[in-house]
């Protein structure tokens, strides 16, 4: 499918006028995430009722993304370093073991915004260092 084709359905069901290089940016996010380079970070702000949640929306069931809520400094290696036995019947709760060849979608930047300094520094290292392999809890 071509872009303007895509473009055309979420203009049948969307108001993008305003937002017109929102989609094609989005989408060039998780398209470059498939090639074998350096990640790309990409992070969307716009003001309310803009379409932002509605595009990242549709992202929801693909196997490209994973989609979280919100996220904390620790959300990223929490408990990564429990063994089998610790883990047993519980769900593991490191983002890193659902993130292996998908693109991270955090609905609400607030959380990002909304952390402390080194919070916010700690989140970002551990995305740095988790695209090295190298990742660990404290």
């Amino acid at each position: 499918m071509k872009f303007h084709q895509v473009e055309k359905v979420f203009n049948q069901y969307l108001h993008l006028e305003n937002n017109r290089d929102f989609l094609p940016a989005m989408l060039g996010t998780v398209i470059a995430n498939r090639l074998d380079a350096l990640p790309v970070w990409m992070i969307f702000s716009g003001k309310a009722s803009s379409s932002k949640s509605e595009v990242m929306g549709s992202l929801d069931d693909s196997m490209e993304a994973h989609v979280v809520s919100k996220v904390s400094a620790k959300s990223l290696a929490s408990n990564i370093n429990m063994n089998a036995k610790e883990m047993k019947g519980k769900e593991e709760p490191s983002l890193l073991s659902k993130l292996d060849g998908k693109v991270l979608i955090v609905r609400d930047a607030t959380t990002l915004i909304s952390m402390s300094d080194d919070a916010r520094r700690t989140f970002f290292s551990d995305l740095r260092v988790a695209y090295d392999g190298k990742v660990e809890s404290s």
